[in-house]
């Protein structure tokens, strides 16, 4: 009999998102047919099995397109199942289980926080989001066959007997070439620093640049900044003032697919997670954090209660609090220090006490893996192919 089919869906995702593509829609192409529909800039194509339908970049005030075209794309396709990733898909959800579909809602971070956070909403609609969200789930949680979150922190907020931790720990297989191909780094030579993730004010772009320009003028460094370039326009009058100055020692390279981040894991020695205290993201599973340990960095990281067990035996480490640049400045030259010390950078299988540390098994995405693939069982049974 065929594998069922599945449909993963975004409004808002670009299709190559990490979480969705690179570790769950890949992973669910080992034992489903996969097809995966959300933000691309082409219409349709194949990728590692797995069918790719393109949806258009929009404003957010045209966001009900989307949701109409992933409505009627639902219906035409053969999908037992509808994975979706967004909050405002849960009424396209419930439409879909009345027409007899499973659903599962993948929840990528706090929402209700996160929607205080945004700053595109102006603050006296937030409250009323917020509530407007929380009876959205409530309505649609009984018709959910399962909902997933990104973390154990997250999921204290739903209540559902499906309800699946599916963490954002990075897959070592993709991450295997980098171990030991980057060169050790050694004082007086160039400190390579990466940022990868969003570039909203949330997650400490601003301060990180404001840390460097508080670096030493001896010290000599590049910073890459991979993040999406529409984000510029959204901030670009707070980022732009601060990497101006920095312009020789600062590279914007926009948006990359993972393996292309990979590539840029293997040229740096230092590696920033600085989310700001206030934010929604402490509740969730920093994805590049792991993906930097993975690549073996060291890591200047937010000293986030939820986030020291994940580092705690990480050697070349820095807490910093990232509301503070001379602290992010700080972090720096400690992990700096600490590389330079050791004359190398250990790599995903060598962390021993001169290295920097390593991933520990627990923390790969085989183990996550196993539980998407557990959960989908129990969805769809043999014999339920479409």
């Amino acid at each position: 009999m065929a594998p069922a089919t599945i449909m993963i869906a975004s409004s808002a995702h670009p299709w190559d998102d990490p979480r969705i593509l690179y570790r769950q829609a890949l992973s669910l192409a080992k034992v489903y047919r996969v097809e995966l529909h959300a933000v691309a800039p082409f219409r349709e194509k194949w990728y590692r099995g797995i069918r790719v339908v393109g949806l258009p970049a929009r404003a957010r005030w045209l966001r009900p397109l989307q949701w109409l075209t992933l409505g009627k794309r639902a219906l035409r396709s053969r999908a037992r199942l509808f994975h979706f990733h967004d909050p405002d898909l849960l009424p396209l959800a419930m439409f879909l289980r009345l027409c007899g579909r499973q659903t599962v809602y993948d929840v990528h971070e706090a929402v209700p926080e996160d929607i205080s956070s945004k700053a595109w909403l102006p603050s006296f609609l937030r409250p009323l989001a917020r509530g407007l969200y929380r009876l959205t789930v409530a309505a649609a949680q009984p018709g959910l066959g399962a909902i997933v979150t990104a973390s154990s922190a997250i999921a204290g907020a739903y209540r559902h007997p499906r309800l699946q931790v599916i963490q954002n720990h990075p897959p070592l297989d993709m991450f295997a070439a980098s171990n030991g191909a980057r060169p050790a780094y050694r004082q007086g030579q160039t400190l390579r620093i990466i940022y990868a993730g969003s570039l909203q004010p949330s997650r400490g772009i601003r301060e990180i640049l404001a840390a460097c320009s508080r670096l030493p003028e001896g010290l000599d460094y590049r910073l890459d900044i991979i993040g999406a370039e529409a984000a510029l326009d959204l901030y670009g009058e707070d980022i732009r003032p601060r990497s101006e100055p920095l312009a020789s020692r600062v590279t914007f390279h926009g948006w990359l697919q993972l393996p292309e981040v990979i590539e840029r894991l293997q040229q740096a020695h230092l590696g920033l997670v600085c989310t700001l205290p206030n934010a929604a993201d402490p509740q969730g599973s920093p994805l590049k954090l792991f993906e930097y340990m993975a690549a073996g960095l060291g890591l200047v990281v937010s000293d986030i209660p939820q986030w020291r067990p994940w580092t705690e035996d990480y050697h070349a480490c820095a807490r910093v609090d990232a509301a503070r640049p001379e602290s992010i400045a700080a972090g720096i030259l400690q992990v700096a220090n600490i590389l330079s010390r050791n004359g190398r950078q250990a790599g995903l299988h060598d962390a021993g006490a001169g290295g920097t540390g390593a991933l520990r098994p627990g923390f790969s995405w085989q183990r996550q893996e196993r539980r998407l693939l557990d959960l989908y069982a129990r969805l769809l049974p043999k014999g339920s192919a479409a």
